[in-house]
C-alpha cells in the first residue's frame, strides 16, 4: 500500500514538474513599460508592444534546469526498478509479493519512459524557439 502511494506520488511529481515549469515561464515575464493597468495604456493612446514579453532566463538555462529535473526523475525510476527487482527476487514465489513487485517495476518503467519522452519533447521545443 505504501509503495503504491510512493509510486503514485513519484508519477505525479514526474508529470507536474515539467508542466509547472512550462506554464510558469510566461508568468515570470515582466512588464518593462511600467504603465500600470491595461486601461491606462489604452486611454493614454500608447500602443502595447506587438511581441510577447521576454523572460530573463535563456533557453540554455531552461534546458539545463530541465536536464537536472528529468535526470533526478530518471534516477528515481531506476532506483524504484532496482528495489522492485530485489523485492521480486526475495518474494520466494509468494503470488502477492510477486505481483506487487511486477506492478512496481511496470510503474517505474512507465515513469522512466515519461521522463525520457518529456525531456525529448522539451528539448525539441526549446530547439525550435
Amino acid at each position: 500500500m505504501i509503495k503504491k502511494m510512493i509510486l503514485k506520488l513519484a508519477l505525479l511529481i514526474l508529470v507536474s514538474i515539467p508542466v509547472s515549469l512550462i506554464i510558469s515561464s510566461g508568468a515570470l515575464a515582466h512588464n518593462n513599460l511600467n504603465l500600470g493597468s491595461y486601461s491606462a495604456v489604452v486611454n493614454s493612446g500608447i500602443q502595447p508592444p506587438d511581441s510577447l514579453p521576454k523572460t530573463s532566463a535563456g533557453s540554455d538555462q531552461l534546458k539545463t534546469v530541465l536536464q537536472i529535473v528529468f535526470g533526478i526523475a530518471g534516477a528515481i525510476s531506476v532506483l524504484m526498478i532496482t528495489i522492485a527487482g530485489y523485492s521480486y527476487i526475495i518474494s520466494s514465489g509468494d503470488p502477492q509479493k510477486t505481483a506487487k513487485a511486477k506492478d512496481t517495476i511496470l510503474y517505474a518503467v512507465i515513469g522512466l519512459v515519461i521522463s525520457i519522452l518529456s525531456f525529448s519533447i522539451v528539448s525539441f521545443i526549446i530547439g525550435k524557439v
